[in-house]
């Protein structure tokens, strides 16, 4: 029998994954609808934030995105998010023609990787495959059972095993690693009491040995690990020993060796840390102020700097995009690379098989309507108004950008059955269409945060009142855009202050190219391609999305290449053509070694490049796709060196009704990637109705989240049960 309290109205400001992971749990209630009217505002005419997407119909309904996007095995809490929109999606058959019907359709596991690796003889790329992982990532098993994450201990041994696993592949293993019973070191010798029977072995590796001690202290009793620490401490300073005498004796004619050699090298370092730094009883935010870099080299580490470069490149982990300065706070490293080497199920990584905007916001924005959610497309936020007594958000100001014809906006088009976001609005849907078309082509940016008088175009306002318009708000607009938003909650709330002055953000860079030749034929046949030279050191084959998008047969498309890296602060102007001039000129020859003009052999062959203008030279790269992300909201959020003590929770953001949802939050990683802002979106939903009880990886069960502040709103309170 439905309620007959007030329904309460909760405005979700933003579109990106965390707002609309909040309005996917808080709709995913039994029974909501009698408690909750939920509105979703958007900037423009699309959902993604930096993960939007749009279809470029004059140009084969290509891809556009705003770079590489990737999702990882161990993206369990996003993963289930997918699973339970795509089985509604094909249970209410709200995408017919799709020939995405189920999430396995739409993401395609690799265990692929390479680096491009320096050496003598120069760039050399050096692959890494990793093996099936088994299960699925986000699996309503894991949910059901509430599954812990592994203690830092049985990481511990987890990350020594996973050490053991390395050495064994290794396609050379030189004989003075293997350790026969004569050649163990006196004091390991002295220690075999403690040890017991694991030395009945007559050739042990100290690898080998390590990975029993570890197990052996992971079974231990808590109050005898401290005793035995010393000895596992010991024992891998003598593993980093062996492996330093491997690397003087000569690998540089083997990537593949080095690339072992190094993992081992930085997982000894890592452990040997967390153990002298007791970090299984301090927990990781005891070196939160340490760069994860400097902390492994302090602990012994050769080569922590070339293996966690992937990491910190796809992470733009470069402050102030200054390739010089890496930096990354050593607890939210430490924590992604656990997570991302040792807990994955199914694969290592995922490709999207369209762009991210049709495979995870396209879905999830037809699950949300057709429960009921309202989204109002083309609003601004420009301002949040708090009460006189500071307690709670009481207006929010918002710049209407355009006004629809009658009725709601629909915002999809369909390429060859699949739900996509255009790249630009439908003018016909508009009031004024043909004006606006004008002034985009102006340069007037609906995404921006502009207003657009600059372009000859006005914006109307509009105030949302508390009370009357809403009740609750959830914030999920990214952290970049919101020093102009929130003045008011910096200058009356401090913890604001502190984290708008202490969380940096970096502007990012992206290329695509549509080739007439696949990428094995020219010489680079990996999916992923990283650790290469600025200012692209990141590139992804993206041949894959062909079949989704609509080429004729005579433009030849045969491959797809996304570039992106992180953009210098220093004198950037929102143009990425000279960047990718000076990359395709002058350091294609790696990457593409048969794909090089015949005049300088380091440059791309610009005739490779699929471009109906007719164009010749270097001005055929005017035809593909080039994004500077240098707008508030497109930015990426840092994890710098003691930072991350300044990140608002979810649900205690300073005030009763608002609520923050996107992974520059303290959501437990930390760390830009969507598992962190569907985590955050979730614990935003638990704080409003207690929903859902179990967040994986996040925290336990018990204390998943914060309860509500104290004093807040009765009305929040009332519709959570459990707190």
């Amino acid at each position: 029998m439905p309620s007959t309290q007030a329904k309460q109205k909760i405005a979700v400001l933003g579109g990106g994954a965390g707002a609309l992971a909040a309005a996917f749990e808080l709709t995913s209630v039994p029974g909501w609808q009698d408690r909750y009217e939920v509105t979703v505002y958007q900037l423009g005419w699309r959902l993604g934030g930096k993960g939007a997407s749009g279809r470029n119909a004059e140009l084969g309904q290509r891809i556009e995105e705003h770079g590489l996007h990737l999702w990882f095995g161990w993206y369990e809490n996003a993963f289930r998010v997918m699973r339970l929109a795509y089985e509604e999606l094909h249970r209410r058959n709200l995408a017919p023609r799709s020939p995405f019907q189920d999430w396995k359709q739409a993401f395609t596991g690799f265990g692929e990787c390479a680096w491009m690796d320096k050496s003598a003889l120069g760039w050399q790329s050096a692959a890494v495959t990793f093996p099936d992982m088994g299960g699925e990532p986000g699996s309503q098993d894991l949910f059901d059972s509430q599954q812990p994450l592994p203690s830092l201990w049985e990481f511990v041994f987890l990350t020594v095993r996973q050490m053991l696993h390395w050495y064994q592949d290794a396609p050379e293993r030189p004989a003075a690693l293997k350790l026969a019973r004569r050649d163990i070191p006196s004091w390991l010798r002295s220690a075999a009491l403690w040890l017991g029977s694991i030395l009945e072995r007559l050739a042990l590796t100290p690898i080998h040995i390590a990975a029993r001690l570890a197990r052996a202290l992971e079974r231990a009793h808590a109050g005898r690990r401290r005793r035995r620490r010393w000895l596992l401490v010991r024992l891998l300073g003598a593993v980093l020993g062996w492996l330093i005498r491997w690397a003087e004796a000569g690998l540089e004619e083997s990537p593949r060796a080095r690339q072992v050699l190094r993992a081992i090298d930085v997982a000894a370092a890592a452990v040997r840390g967390a153990l002298a730094d007791d970090l299984l009883t301090r927990g990781l935010e005891a070196v939160a102020h340490r760069d994860m870099i400097e902390w492994l080299e302090s602990h012994g580490s050769r080569y922590a700097r070339l293996v966690l470069l992937p990491l910190y490149d796809g992470g733009f982990a470069y402050e102030d995009g200054n390739s010089g300065k890496l930096r990354m706070a050593a607890d939210a490293g430490l924590y992604f690379a656990l997570r991302q080497f040792l807990t994955c199920r199914g694969a290592f990584s995922y490709h999207m098989n369209a762009g991210m905007g049709d495979v995870v916001f396209s879905p999830l924005y037809l699950v949300l309507r057709a429960r009921g959610v309202r989204f109002e497309f083309f609003h601004q936020v420009s301002h949040l108004g708090l009460s006189g007594d500071g307690r709670q958000i009481d207006a929010i100001d918002m710049n209407v950008q355009a006004e629809v014809h009658g009725g709601d906006y629909d915002p999809l088009s369909e390429v060859r059955g699949l739900p996509c976001w255009p790249n630009a609005p439908d003018y016909s849907q508009l009031e004024r269409g043909d004006e606006l078309r004008e002034a985009m082509r102006r340069g007037y940016n609906l995404e921006s945060g502009g207003t657009g008088e600059a372009y000859g175009w006005s914006t109307r306002r509009r105030t949302l009142e508390r009370g009357t318009d809403f009740h609750l708000a959830v914030l999920g607009i990214s952290i970049g855009a919101l020093p102009a938003i929130c003045g008011e909650l910096t200058n009356r709330v401090p913890r604001w202050a502190d984290m708008l002055n202490h969380l940096k953000t970096v502007k990012t860079q992206a290329l695509q190219l549509w080739l007439n030749r696949d990428a094995a034929s020219l010489g680079n046949r990996y999916p992923v391609l990283g650790c290469y030279l600025e200012p692209f050191d990141t590139i992804a084959n993206m041949g894959h999305l062909i079949p989704r998008e609509d080429w004729r047969p005579e433009d030849n498309v045969r491959e797809i290449v996304y570039l992106c890296n992180a953009m210098p602060e220093a004198g950037v102007d929102g143009d990425v053509l000279p960047n990718s001039l000076q990359f395709l000129g002058h350091a294609a020859a790696p990457v593409w070694p048969d794909g090089c003009g015949s005049g300088d052999p380091r440059c791309f062959d610009w005739n490779l490049l699929v471009d109906r203008s007719g164009s010749s030279g270097e001005a055929r790269l005017r035809s593909q796709y080039m994004r500077a992300n240098v707008a508030g909201s497109e930015l990426y959020v840092l994890s710098l060196p003691g930072s991350g003590k300044y990140r608002l929770k979810p649900g205690d953001s300073g005030c009763e009704n608002l609520f923050l949802a996107g992974d520059w939050t303290e959501n437990g990683i930390n760390l830009g990637c969507v598992e962190a802002a569907v985590i955050s979106g979730q614990m935003a939903s638990r704080s409003i109705c207690g929903s859902p009880t179990f967040i994986y990886g996040a925290f336990s069960a018990e204390d998943a989240l914060p309860t509500p502040p104290e004093g807040a709103s009765a009305a929040a309170a009332a519709a959570a049960p459990g707190f």
